[in-house]
């Protein structure tokens, strides 16, 4: 008995084995004929045939052929003995053609077969081939395939591609021209070891560029539209017709550069026409970078090196070198570098033009009133006067030069831009250089009909403007101004706000010395007439004017109407006016300005500025003007500054800190005033007398003489002097913060004159130095937001120096600023339904703009599409402020200041408050309109410093609100008296509310064969945070946005994707049985577009984090799909491969597997039988 048990055990471990084996060979397989490549050959075609592939670098349209050759087990097909071959990376193919020839062979027969052969067929679809034998034979399968393409199917990296075709790694690299001009050569590529995705299909390109070069002339006659690419030199002359033709764009119009030449002969150009758009890239742009090396010196101009042209022989820019000074904060001061920038432009998209110098046909781009040009990269250069001018009359509507980069270069013979009234400069990118003219080498701004009204505008968020002169020593003369180097407004609005630049431009020829005074500067920007410059951002820096004003010349002290300044934010820095005053500002006798930064996160710093008047005249102590390093006020102009620290200036005269001469007058006040200490001035220069006739405004030499015969120093932070027949000035002790601790000319906490004569000049002078507590210091650099520090005067006043009226802080007591106060809401809209979120706000992410209302206002003002109207009457732009930062759960705050310039006599004023648009279009802005309406009325006298002043109230204010032509008034509203401040509605109610659209992703689950949706496959979103569009950070952080799970349809919708933003898609579980898909990269656009890509990025072991593969872009650019829409919806279809178990085939090893299978059903039999044995037997 124990022998037949023993002998039924052994036949059941036997059985056992067998039934493991026959488990472990029906395991699951990918079919792919990858592993089973033997060997992979590249042809390509040569002078009619193919030849074996010899490294040489190939032209675009090559045809390729790869052959490749597999040993196939016959295991290896699937049930439908069919397998598949997934295509490298870098190498697309088309579903729709039919590229592949295929041979397989047995019993020593070849056998072709095609799509649909008899013997077999293939499919191609969704980057892969399968390939299906009917009666396969022989074992193993020896198979042969023959993929025809060209190279412009492949993707390049830098002119070159590797394409792995096998899992073993058999591959191949090919190299591409450099003369060839795809505009993809530069498009990324997927390294091997990478998050791994199922291919998606590449879309096909609809909207694909004509391809264009040689001479166009007949292509420009009948009439540019749609989009262009160069392939080659493009040239159009006068074929089209006369010298001198234009260019007509009467559709929209982009062009793509690509790396090549489009030369303009016989002063053609190109005529934008009303309400058409002509767009200019070149998708080459990222080949020719500049590299930036330090540089010595500021006012540096550009320098453009030419070359000839290869077939014309005319001369184009092939390198340019321009100067950037670029300020480092550093606490209180900064810390300023000149770099030089190289750009080698031999792989640049140029535009080359020769324009005439007729008026309207004088430059490369002409822009109709109503027409637009967007330059967004690529070179133009003109010959000729300019290469951007909008038109003065012809059209209808606003033209609008829209600068995002690229390079605008003159030839020193013009204003590289033209700006006539009524037109916009829109510059947030690019580089305006090598301009050269009388007034606004870079930017001359035109007022209506070349008038002092009605000018232009520029709005400056980004971009460069370096490099520019105004020439030509005008003397004295007034009749023009010979001035603006990098800017000359003639009138107009100015905005500098974001990371612009207006560097090192310079005021050529002129001088302020001996018997001119000053008459005409601006390195950087001049202001004339009602002109107006706000600076909320930005940097004016490394300007030079060898007059006045290094950096910005605001007013002349004669012109019609008054030029402003508002200064809220950014850099003024290291700028020089060499032989007059003002070295970072010049305030003329018809200018007014205001200096307050919008909060601490916002400050301003006028730093490192130097005025050298007098270091080229007179004797070793005299000469020149009377100073100013860092301002100047002339006589008559005004300027206010508020929470102020003035320290470390130095002057070689008197009062390094602040300095006032005879018609000067300074107001310095507590509140919100300035701090004036630790400023070094040596006392050994002082003016040559700056005025005519009996005003000769030499008191300071008197005050020399003083200082120097009595060995005192008690100068150096405050200085002011005046003939002895005036009355007495006083300066009290008090600064921002809290004390001075003047010594000097003080006595009982306020300062006395010394009189003195010297040379038969008799004069009146206040010296001071100051010495505050740590402590009081430490106050005032808690208070301050503006920092006037390490500039320089030869003369007088290495901060400040005024000849007119300067008033530090605020005097409600006199002339009180009048400031409004408002709250913003920001509210995210689903996209599924009308219910909305709040969303947090960023520091001036929402622009808002205050008007000045004159005259009539019986038509209500309101707004015209985004531009907003004033009704009847006429509006002054007076401010632009953004609101404050918020989380999610607060209203912004908006702040502004209306500077008392504005309202300077008794009556009644009217302005009007509205928020701006913007350029986002997934943002509904708010145009409510509110009406603000106040009197001012003279309340009596003070006298100030020897001045009697009238003192004035604000009273009777009244608020309306105007939405849609329907006017409310007397809304609510809360008015501070003692501080001028108005509050419209309340801090807890928004007074503007913007909606911004969100956007659902719907995607549908289903099975790749059947289409069978599939319920239970997990996918989780994350967001890309903002940082990812800067190519130089590698990783970037991503953020879970939602988790969600395929119902029984197969669909989920996620919500409250953002336009704007990059996403990041996996599936995380997929349906039982399926394998998983993905991931992938959605990139939802603000124009509520959307693009699904895989994705071609590393992620780290937590889905924190994703780091750029060789691509740079975080998405394979070959797999793009443009998303449908329904509603505010995009959709897609995800499909899952199911995982197949094979069973084995008839005959040959067939046969065995099903004797394993009768094996186990013995087995189990035998089982049965020895169970019921040994149980007879216990019985």
């Amino acid at each position: 008995m124990k022998k037949q048990v023993g002998k039924i055990i052994l036949c059941l471990l036997t059985i056992t084995m067998v039934f493991v084996n026959f488990t472990l060979s029906t395991k699951a397989t990918d079919y792919d004929l990858s592993q089973y490549i033997s060997q992979v050959a590249l042809e390509y075609e040569k002078d009619g045939s193919y030849i074996a592939y010899d490294q040489s670098a190939l032209a675009d349209q090559t045809k390729l052929r790869f052959n490749i050759t597999a040993a196939l087990p016959k295991t290896s097909l699937d049930v439908n003995n069919s397998i598949r071959l997934t295509m490298p990376d870098h190498l697309a193919l088309e579903d729709t053609v039919a590229p592949v020839s295929a041979i397989y062979s047995y019993a020593g027969e070849s056998h072709d077969y095609s799509r649909d052969g008899p013997i077999g067929s293939y499919t191609v679809k969704d980057h892969q081939i399968t390939v299906t034998i009917n009666n396969p034979q022989d074992d193993p399968l020896n198979v042969y395939l023959q993929i025809n393409t060209t190279l412009n199917q492949l993707t390049f990296t830098n002119n070159e591609v590797t394409l792995a075709f096998s899992a073993p790694s058999t591959t191949i690299t090919i190299k591409k021209a450099t003369e060839t001009t795809e505009a993809q050569t530069n498009e990324t590529q997927t390294t091997p070891k990478t998050v791994k995705r199922a291919p998606l299909k590449a879309n096909p390109n609809t909207d694909a560029p004509n391809k264009i070069s040689g001479n166009i002339d007949d292509l420009v006659k009948s009439g540019l539209s749609g989009s262009y690419q160069l392939v080659g030199k493009t040239t159009v002359d006068k074929n089209i017709g006369n010298i001198g033709s234009p260019i007509n764009i009467d559709n929209d119009v982009t062009i793509d550069l690509n790396g090549n030449k489009l030369q303009l002969y016989d002063q053609t150009y190109f005529y934008i026409k009303s309400g058409k758009h002509l767009t200019i890239i070149d998708s080459q742009a990222d080949n020719y970078k500049p590299t930036a090396t330090d540089a010595e010196g500021v006012g540096k101009l550009s320098s453009l090196t030419t070359e000839k042209d290869s077939q014309d022989n005319r001369n184009i820019p092939s390198i340019l070198d321009y100067y950037v000074t670029e300020p480092n904060v550093n606490g209180t001061t900064t810390t300023d570098t000149t770099k030089k920038y190289e750009v080698v432009f031999s792989h640049a998209g140029r535009i080359y033009s020769e324009t005439s110098s007729t008026s309207g046909k004088d430059s490369t781009f002409m822009i109709e009133k109503g027409g637009t040009l967007d330059f967004k990269s690529g070179v133009a250069y003109n010959t000729g006067p300019h290469v951007v001018a909008t038109h003065g009359s012809n059209g209808s509507g606003t033209g609008t030069l829209n600068l995002s980069g690229g390079y605008l270069i003159g030839n020193r013979n013009g204003n590289v831009i033209w700006n006539n009234a009524g037109n916009v400069l829109s510059i947030s990118g690019g580089v305006i250089t090598n301009g050269c003219a009388e007034n606004g080498g870079g930017v001359y701004n035109n007022g209506t009909n070349n008038g002092a009204t009605g000018g232009g505008t520029i709005n400056m968020t980004g971009g460069i403007i370096t490099g520019n002169e105004a020439y030509h020593d005008g003397n004295d003369s007034t009749a023009n101004r010979f001035s603006g180097g990098g800017i000359y407004m003639k009138s107009g609005i100015l905005n500098i706000s974001g990371d612009a630049y207006i560097t090192n431009n310079t005021k050529s020829s002129g001088n302020s010395t001996f018997n001119h005074y000053s008459v005409h500067g601006g390195g950087g920007v001049a202001a004339d007439n009602n002109s107006q410059v706000n600076m909320s951002g930005g940097y004016v820096t490394g300007n030079k004017s060898n007059e006045a004003g290094g950096g910005l010349y605001i007013g002349y002290y004669s012109q019609d109407g008054l030029a402003k300044l508002t200064l809220t934010g950014g850099v003024i820095a290291s700028n020089i006016a060499e032989t007059g005053e003002g070295g970072g500002i010049r305030i003329g006798g018809s200018g007014r300005g205001v200096i307050r930064a919008t909060s601490k996160d916002n400050p301003i710093y006028i730093t490192n500025n130097t005025t050298n008047t007098g270091s080229k005249e007179g004797t070793n102590e005299s000469g020149g003007d009377w100073g100013g390093g860092g301002i100047f006020i002339q006589q008559n102009g005004m300027l206010n500054i508020m929470n102020a620290i003035i320290s470390t200036n130095t002057a070689d005269g008197f009062g390094a800190g602040v300095s006032a001469c005879p018609t000067g007058n300074t107001s310095i006040n507590t509140d919100q005033g300035a701090a004036i200490y630790d400023n070094t001035a040596n006392g050994k220069h002082y003016s040559r007398g700056s005025g005519a006739g009996s005003e000769k405004k030499n008191e300071d030499y008197v005050a020399h003489e003083f200082y120097k015969n009595n060995q005192r120093t008690n100068y150096q932070d405050y200085f002011l002097a005046h003939a002895a027949n005036v009355g007495s000035y006083t300066i009290t002790n008090g600064m921002l913060g809290g004390s001075e601790e003047y010594q000097g000319t003080f006595d009982n906490n306020k300062s006395y004159e010394q009189h003195y004569n010297a040379g038969g000049v008799e004069a009146k002078f206040i010296g001071l130095s100051a010495h505050p507590s740590n402590e009081d210091v430490e106050k005032a650099l808690a208070i301050a937001s503006t920092y006037i520090s390490g500039n320089h005067s030869h003369n007088h006043g290495g901060g400040i120096m005024t000849n007119g009226m300067l008033t530090l802080g605020e005097s409600n007591e006199i002339y009180p600023s009048f400031h409004v106060e408002a709250y913003k809401a920001f509210k995210l809209k689903s996209a599924l339904d009308n219910t909305a979120t709040n969303l947090p706000m960023d520091n001036k992410q929402f622009k808002f703009a205050i008007y000045k209302h004159t005259g009539d206002s019986t038509t209500l003002p309101q707004w015209d599409g985004n531009e907003f109207t004033a009704g009847s009457g006429t509006n002054e732009f007076v401010a632009e402020m953004g609101n404050e930062d918020a989380d999610k759960d607060q209203l912004g705050r908006i702040y502004a200041s209306i500077p008392n310039f504005l309202y300077d006599n008794a009556g009644d004023y009217t302005f009007y408050l509205v928020e701006k648009d913007s350029d986002d279009t997934s943002i509904t802005y708010d145009h409510t309109i509110y009406k603000i309406q106040f009197t001012v009325y003279a309340s009596g006298t003070k006298i100030v410093n020897n001045v009697e002043t009238t003192t004035y109230s604000i009273k009777d204010i009244k608020v309306n609100r105007i939405v849609d032509g329907t006017r409310t008034e007397n809304i609510n509203h809360q008015y501070d008296s003692e501080n001028s401040k108005l509050t419209l509605l309340s801090n807890s109610e928004a007074a503007f509310k913007n909606t911004e659209q969100s956007y659902g992703l719907q995607l549908t689950k289903k099975d790749a064969e059947n289409g069978r949706v599939l319920a239970g496959a997990e996918f989780r979103l994350y967001q890309f945070a903002d940082n990812y569009v800067d190519k130089s950070i590698n990783s970037i952080d991503i953020s879970e946005v939602a988790t969600l799970t395929t119902d029984v349809d197969g669909k989920l919708t996620f919500s409250s994707l953002r336009g704007g933003s990059l996403y990041y898609l996996k599936e995380t579980k997929a349906p039982d049985q399926y394998k998983s898909s993905g991931p992938w990269v959605i990139e939802v656009n603000k124009d509520g577009t959307a693009q699904f890509y895989d994705a071609d990025c590393t992620e780290n072991e937590n889905t924190t984090n994703l780091t750029r593969n060789d691509s740079k872009l975080f998405v394979n650019k070959e797999s793009e799909i443009v998303l449908d829409k329904t509603g505010y919806v995009f959709n897609k279809e995800i499909t899952n491969t199911s995982i197949k178990y094979k069973l084995p085939d008839t005959g040959g090893s067939g046969i065995e597997q099903y004797y394993q299978a009768a094996f186990v059903f013995i087995a189990l039999g035998l089982l049965v039988i020895l169970v019921r044995y040994i149980k007879r037997r216990v019985v």
